[in-house]
């Protein structure tokens, strides 16, 4: 029972670690620039023989984009090139009748089949590498310096003349480099190994087709070294050896163009930018890559503003609810505040026109007047009302006596009020009770 359960929970961990495992992200890479004329961004993407693209999604900024024929075209789109060199082994002589009889009639038939948007190159390599034939567009000039190709027999410096190829490629302006190398895999070089061919190889953008051809059965061993070169910058590795090896040869490099180029409308988008691409393949799996641009802003400052308001029409939003609110706490702040400097601030004075001359001071908005304890200014005197005026003083600085609704009135200069406004030197009169208003200068 215990060996049934334990066989079951194996085959779980190991379906499940196998789900869980990533497809290598190297596999696909993708490059991005912007056209300004036309507010277009282009972003060329590529991918390792093997895979299947079901289907492809592109995205700006997290928004989905409609991709159709005239935004996505299949490599090679316009202006779009492969540069192929082709670095033959000459370094051992018994390797003549192999390059007479099969390496340049394989190499012929490759170059007679090149297409438009190939540039092709031609070198051969022993101690050193050289270059018989430039990369140009086209395979004429390669097809015709292949005819003096001839082994050798010098020391195999393989790494290092695979590490020039590369350096060649570099430079080549084109979107997709390939190097064919056809050898034996012997390497007799010690200052350089595997490791640096595909350092460079990984910065150059190159992939390695290779093409093997032992010259005895016991040279087999050392195709491995070719077959890990293209495996590890992600070629193809074909046997000289099969009969069939030269039209596998043209669909090899068939299969290392793979890709295309998506353009995607930028009309309205600025500044930074986020590009993704998604890459549905027949396996079930998808392939995400993403890609950073700066785009370039030629608005005018009043045109940004009112894009920003449309774009950002919520921080905008938010912002004007702020300020509304920060403009009316400020009002009412200083609204509060001059009440209160209002209601501290002594503007005037009532004196009393009797023997004793009392002067009562007169601050804040409102003074109430009367014989009731609740009053401001409280007087004894029986002919005032409980509740009898108010001194009120306005924000404009003017100051009103109001009476209110008293047994026997407010006179103000002798003459009977309900309101009016009090000029410095006044007299007011609340019943027997005769007051002189007094402003304060100043």
């Amino acid at each position: 029972m215990w060996s049934t359960f334990y066989v079951l929970a194996s085959l779980f961990i190991f379906v499940s670690s196998a789900q869980s495992q990533e497809i290598d992200r190297r596999d696909f890479s993708m490059s991005c620039s912007e056209d300004v004329e036309a507010r277009l961004v282009n972003c060329n993407y590529r991918y390792r023989p093997g895979y299947s693209l079901k289907q492809i999604s592109g995205f700006l900024n997290s928004t989905e984009i409609q991709l159709d024929r005239e935004t996505h075209t299949s490599f090679p789109g316009p202006g779009e090139t492969t540069s192929i060199l082709i670095l033959l082994d000459v370094s051992d002589a018994r390797r003549a009748v192999t390059i007479t009889d099969l390496v340049i009639p394989s190499m012929t038939k490759l170059l007679n089949e090149s297409k438009a948007h190939q540039r092709y190159g031609l070198a051969v390599f022993d101690s050193e590498v050289s270059l018989l034939a430039p990369l140009v567009d086209g395979s004429a000039a390669a097809k015709g310096a292949l005819q003096d190709v001839k082994a050798k027999g010098l020391a195999t410096e393989f790494y290092k003349s695979i590490l020039k190829a590369i350096e060649i490629l570099e430079k080549a302006d084109s979107e997709r480099r390939i190097l064919i190398v056809v050898s034996d895999g012997k390497a007799e070089d010690t200052s350089y190994d595997r490791n640096d061919v595909n350092k460079a190889a990984k910065q150059a953008a190159v992939s390695i087709l290779s093409v093997g051809y032992p010259e005895r059965g016991s040279d087999a061993p050392y195709l491995q070294t070719l077959r890990r070169l293209s495996s590890d910058t992600f070629g193809v590795y074909l046997d000289g050896r099969a009969k069939q090896h030269s039209s596998e040869l043209i669909a090899a490099l068939s299969s290392l163009e793979q890709g295309g180029r998506v353009q995607i409308p930028a009309k309205d988008v600025f500044g930074s930018v986020n590009v993704k691409l998604s890459f549905g393949l027949e396996e079930g799996k998808v392939i995400t890559l993403n890609h950073d641009l700066e785009l370039a802003d030629d608005r005018t400052l009043p045109d940004r503003f009112v894009a920003s308001v449309f774009v950002y029409w919520y921080f905008w939003l938010v912002a004007a609810v702020l300020i509304t609110l920060l403009t009316l706490s400020t009002r009412l702040f200083l609204l509060r505040r001059a009440d209160v400097l209002l209601r501290s601030q002594t503007y005037g004075f009532l004196v009393e026109l009797d023997s004793k001359g009392t002067r009562h001071v007169l601050k804040g908005s409102a003074t109430r007047l009367g014989r009731g304890r609740g009053n401001d200014l409280v007087f004894t005197n029986n002919t005032v009302s409980l509740n009898h005026a108010e001194i009120l003083r306005r924000r404009d600085g003017r100051v009103l006596v109001t009476d209110l609704s008293s047994s026997n009135g407010v006179l103000l200069n002798s003459g009977r009020v309900s309101e009016a406004e009090l000029n410095s030197g006044d007299i007011l009169e609340l019943g027997e009770v005769r007051l002189r208003y007094e402003r304060m200068e100043g």
